[in-house]
């Protein structure tokens, strides 16, 4: 347990760990992601 990891999954995003389920949202928002609602979209 090098990195401290006592829960699954765990993020490490820019030096910081995060516990637990995030939500796409979420990750983006914490890795400074930057992306449009339409990117990917299927009609």
């Amino acid at each position: 347990m090098k990195a401290g990891v006592r829960a699954y999954p765990t993020w490490m995003i820019n030096g910081q760990k995060h516990e637990g389920v995030l939500t796409l949202e979420r990750l983006a928002e914490l890795s400074k992601f930057r992306y449009t609602a339409q990117a990917g979209a299927t009609q």
